[in-house]
């Protein structure tokens, strides 16, 4: 009898197992824009899809020169069709020019916005990387031949 349990309880544990394994590769996220090796301005609109509508993601951002990524804002739920966007900040107005961000979008919960983290906090799911250059300062027009 004893044994028996023991089977038994090793048979729910794998079935268990298999049912959170097989949750986890159902929830995808993908950010859809910008695009690999885009450029962004200081501010950034982030659109994406997600398998489960009812799933929260989240949008990280990290510039590479870096070690934190920096939540941003948390999305309002998806869309009935999966789609979601929030805004992305890309440095400040002094510092990120010209520099290669990279953008995370996670299945997770209880994050808040700015918070930061040198490593990716536990997640459901994650997009792929998407690496952007944020563009380098504008230059005044020149005024030569001005007077």
């Amino acid at each position: 009898m004893n044994t028996l349990k023991r089977a038994t309880l090793s048979a729910a544990v794998c079935l268990i197992g298999l049912a959170a394994g097989s949750r986890a590769q159902t929830v995808q996220v993908q950010i859809n824009s910008p695009e690999q090796g885009a450029e962004v301005g200081r501010k950034a609109t982030v659109r994406g899809t997600i398998a489960d509508p009812k799933a929260q993601v989240f949008v990280l951002v990290r510039p590479v020169q870096d070690r934190y990524w920096w939540v941003q804002r948390v999305p309002h739920p998806s869309n009935q069709d999966g789609s979601w966007e929030t805004l992305c900040y890309f440095g400040t107005a002094d510092e990120g020019p010209g520099e290669e961000f990279q953008i995370i979008a996670l299945v997770t919960r209880g994050l808040r916005e700015e918070q930061r983290f040198e490593d990716l906090p536990p997640y459901i799911a994650r997009s792929e990387t998407v690496k952007v250059r944020r563009r380098g300062r504008e230059r005044p027009e020149s005024r030569a031949g001005w007077e």
